[in-house]
């Protein structure tokens, strides 16, 4: 481990940070942005993305298993066969093998890869933000990076697919029109699974919750988390012997399980508590803006709730969790539109603190070394050198 790795990340959080503050200053004096700072300020905040995260090389832990399956995957041009026996072998979702069997048929370059990929979602992203929250653009950008988008953006190529799908759906879910939303979710299983935790959201995020019972979920939450209460591991345990029939399933179940242990109290923890009290706070102030910011907060409450009580159970907070973090991009913007100057100014200085933190603490490990194929193409040899240091370590 090394804090010279987390150099390059800080580096771009500030970077990002600045582009933001414009809009504060703006808001501050009650004035207009210039038209020529607010297009700069458009550039950077497309361009710097598109070159640190876009272009980057061989970033944290997934490139190991994308790389490969990029490397081996036939094109359109091979034979039927060879085709047909590459999806037969790979227990992967078949919308996101066929997507990377096409790209490659034109463009046979992983890095390009990903590139691609990043493009296509930063660009749904940034319409999603200008969707919600137009004149605050540049802070969803902000929240992105500082609460995992970017991070899942790099780690998470067939998730992306399915949350991209998702973040468009939306507009329907909000007209209330089920059918263009289920499809367009159920083409998202194709990418990912994952998917399918979205289908009943169309019934559940517009609803008007009872705030006492979401307090009382919380509170109850907190106390599952600091005691580490160990319930869904031994739920499961109960359950396994009656989910013979899906071999795969108990194999997951089972790996899962292994890495079942609780976090203990972290500055994570202490976010979610700050981040809980502030959306609960400002909940009716930003309703007031626009009701359609309902279903954003009910997803940050589920979010909470899922990190809270399945703090026991890594894979509910690492990856289905992470399928409500969009929220955070939403609703952290909306608290600083509604709030007063001076509760913004504290509020930025411990966002900020807690940002630069994160990113020292969270960027030290060597997967984390930042390499970008624009500048030096990475060789795989080597990071998977790294990786297996990394690996021994853990």
């Amino acid at each position: 481990m090394s804090y010279l790795y987390s150099v390059p990340w800080i580096l771009f959080y500030i970077s990002v940070f600045i582009c933001c503050l414009p809009i504060c200053k703006a808001q501050a004096n009650n004035i207009e942005i210039s038209k020529s700072v607010l297009m700069l300020q458009k550039y950077v905040l497309f361009i710097l993305p598109l070159f640190f995260v876009g272009c980057r090389g061989f970033l944290f832990t997934d490139w190991m298993s994308y790389y490969p399956f990029f490397n081996n995957a036939p094109t359109i041009f091979d034979n039927a066969k060879e085709i047909n026996s590459y999806l037969g072998y790979l227990n992967w979702e078949k919308g996101f093998i066929w997507f990377t069997i096409f790209f490659k048929s034109f463009f046979n370059n992983y890095f390009f890869f990903q590139f691609f990929n990043f493009l296509i979602d930063y660009i749904i992203l940034i319409q999603f933000f200008k969707n919600n929250v137009e004149k605050d653009l540049s802070w969803a950008i902000f929240f992105l990076f500082l609460f995992e988008g970017f991070q899942i953006e790099i780690n998470l190529l067939r998730n992306t697919k399915a949350m991209m799908l998702f973040f468009i759906s939306l507009k329907y879910l909000k007209q209330r029109k089920i059918i263009p939303y289920m499809l367009l979710n159920i083409c998202g299983i194709f990418f990912h699974t994952s998917a399918l935790f979205f289908l009943p959201l169309y019934f559940i995020l517009p609803l008007k919750y009872n705030r006492k019972l979401i307090f009382s979920l919380y509170f109850i939450g907190i106390i599952f988390c600091i005691l580490n209460f160990q319930w869904i591991p031994a739920l499961l345990k109960h359950l396994l012997p009656f989910l013979g029939f899906n071999k795969r399933l108990v194999f997951l179940i089972s790996n899962y399980m292994q890495d079942a242990g609780g976090r203990s109290i972290s500055i994570g923890f202490l976010e979610r508590i700050l981040s809980f009290i502030l959306v609960f706070y400002y909940e009716n102030k930003i309703l007031k803006l626009d009701e359609k910011y309902r279903i954003y907060i009910n997803a940050f409450y589920i979010y909470t709730l899922l990190f809270l009580f399945g703090n026991s159970f890594a894979i509910i907070y690492q990856r289905i969790g992470l399928l409500f973090v969009f929220s955070y991009w939403i609703v952290y913007p909306l608290i600083l539109k509604v709030c007063s100057i001076k509760q913004k100014k504290i509020l930025l200085f411990i966002i900020f603190l807690y940002g630069f933190v994160k990113n020292v603490n969270g960027n030290k490990n060597i997967l984390c070394k930042y390499n970008n194929f624009l500048i030096h193409e990475p060789n795989y040899i080597e990071y998977t050198k790294y990786f297996k240091i990394w690996a021994n370590n853990e």
